[in-house]
């Protein structure tokens, strides 16, 4: 008996390699709650659990010795993880970082410190009992703090009961009923900008859109400059001060107005006159969290957990140095997504019900993946959605930034004129179309120097109405987004909605609640 007591307090259980292999995935998600749906953590927990399972027990196998391998586990898996945080500390604090914190340096390193540790795991003769319980503990404790983040935000979220149950009245037959698609071209500049930053004449495309009974707002801004408070705004018709006011002008927390644009007014009130909605896949958990009754969507690809979560890793370094066409799969599949979604548009128009399209198209905002012939283009850097400032950041020039937008922008003009066609060519009832940019281009932005910033760019938007059948719509040439669904109701349902005065507001990334009206500096540009 005093030898299997003996034996059981010096083994005791190891389990810390897959608490700290889910660990990464909770902790990104904690940080980011406000903007990743929960359900974007399933995939990834499985496949770390699963990956860690199988490696530990290839290990165990071959080292007979269970200690060992889990140590040797949870060393590698921690330093896997940690490869972008110090990739970013790196370059962050050290001078000349950037040069240091490239992949050929920098992964070496992190490899003859894991081999180092290797042998010298491998070269002691300890039970590593103590280490054993030591881990164990570190890595619940870990885990808890992250549910506990996680919990936390999830209690704490805002209640879109609140939001605005609006008196619509639908005195016409279902099939009288208009189909309305709001179309968000995601960083569409306004044609004065495009001319005057990137030296292009969009004349001839609004000319275009004029043909097909569209009203051009060529004075047109956004209200916000960040898509999540632009969307959020323009779907519940109202401006955010009511919400800024309720969460603090401090507060990080973006799961409030994150909440706005998942069950929004617009798709609530019209689902009361008997509308469908219908929601095309973006990969941006901003909008692709959206309650709807149908989602389109061409098929599986990693979400936005997934692609943050690699990028933590040495994954994106290592495919594009030992399989370059593999390093250009996730712009292939964002080329797929955004042809999915112009090619796809028309779809639902002969629906028994009307229907409300809702489509966030990340384009043509970076990143750059097409000509302006709509042939391939793959930036030779790993995938991500980063603009302006971060597009530089992250390896990109800005001469790149102006070259390439202008190119995928004449592409973008294309599929969008024949997404119009063919929804007005399938339409079996009135179809309102509106096309919208949600912010201009941000290439001089800076998301934490006001004075650094030129307002005249972020704050320039596309903005163009198709209101079939109406006489005297309430248009005019600078129009904003939190008046869109104001016209668009009081028009076809009676609303009687006021429409609001027309402000912009910049705010700072990690203070999204901190409005700083730049209206009267905008007019008086």
């Amino acid at each position: 008996m005093d030898k299997m007591i003996s034996k059981t307090t010096t083994t005791p259980r190891v389990f810390h390699p897959f608490l700290l292999a889910v660990h990464p995935v909770l902790f990104l998600y904690a940080q980011n709650a406000d903007l990743v749906p929960w359900t974007e953590l399933l995939a990834p927990v499985c496949i770390a659990v699963l990956l860690v399972a199988g490696m530990w027990l290839g290990l165990w196998l071959l080292s007979n010795n269970r200690a060992k391998s889990a140590l040797l586990i949870s060393i590698a898996w921690l330093l896997f993880f940690s490869y972008g945080h110090i990739r970013n500390v790196v370059v962050t604090l050290v001078p000349s970082g950037l040069h240091l914190a490239r992949s050929q340096y920098l992964l070496p390193l992190l490899g003859l410190i894991f081999a180092l540790t290797v042998f010298c795991v491998l070269r002691t003769r300890r039970k590593l009992a103590g280490l054993t319980r030591f881990l164990n503990i570190t890595a619940v404790f870990l885990l808890v703090i992250a549910i506990a983040q996680i919990g936390y935000g999830h209690l704490t979220r805002y209640d879109t009961s609140q939001l605005a149950r609006l008196q619509l009245s639908a005195n016409m037959t279902p099939d009288e009923m208009p189909d309305i698609y709001y179309i968000i071209l995601d960083g569409y500049a306004r044609a004065d900008m495009l001319e005057e930053m990137y030296n292009y004449d969009n004349s001839g495309f609004l000319e275009e859109l004029k043909k097909r009974s569209f009203f051009i707002a060529e004075e047109s801004r956004p209200n916000y400059c960040m898509t999540v408070l632009s969307l959020a705004s323009s779907l519940n018709l109202t401006y955010l001060d009511s919400l800024a006011e309720r969460v603090g002008q401090d507060s990080r927390d973006r799961s409030p107005v994150q909440a706005m644009l998942w069950d929004h007014a617009v798709a609530r009130n019209l689902r009361k006159l008997g509308y469908q909605y219908v929601v095309f896949e973006s990969c941006c958990s901003i909008t692709d969290r959206a309650v709807a009754d149908i989602y389109a969507t061409p098929g599986w690809s990693p979400r936005q957990l997934g692609k943050a979560l690699l990028r933590l890793t040495p994954v994106p370094f290592l495919l594009h140095l030992l399989a370059r066409p593999l390093a250009g799969s996730q712009y292939a599949r964002h080329r797929g997504r955004l042809l999915f979604t112009f090619d796809h548009l028309a779809d639902f128009a002969g629906l028994a019900q009307p229907v409300f399209v809702f489509a966030h198209i990340l384009a043509p905002h970076p990143p750059f993946v097409f000509d302006e012939h709509g042939q391939p283009v793959n930036p030779q850097r790993p995938f991500t959605y980063s603009d302006g400032q971060d597009f530089i950041r992250d390896g990109g020039t800005a001469e790149e930034y102006v070259t390439n937008y202008r190119r995928q922008l004449v592409f973008v003009n294309q599929k969008v004129l024949h997404a119009v066609d063919d929804i007005l060519s399938g339409s079996t009832r009135p179809a309102v179309i509106i096309l919208q940019g949600d912010h201009g281009t941000r290439l001089h932005l800076d998301w934490e120097d006001i004075s650094k910033t030129y307002f005249k760019e972020p704050f320039s938007i596309l903005n163009a109405y198709r209101l079939p059948d109406e006489s005297d719509p309430e248009l005019y040439g600078n129009i904003s987004p939190v008046n869109t669904f104001r016209v668009v109701f009081n028009c076809y349902f009676d609303a009687g909605l006021p429409l609001l005065p027309d402000r912009s507001y910049y705010c700072r990334w990690k203070r999204p609640y901190e409005f700083v009206d730049v209206t009267d500096y905008l007019s008086g540009e």
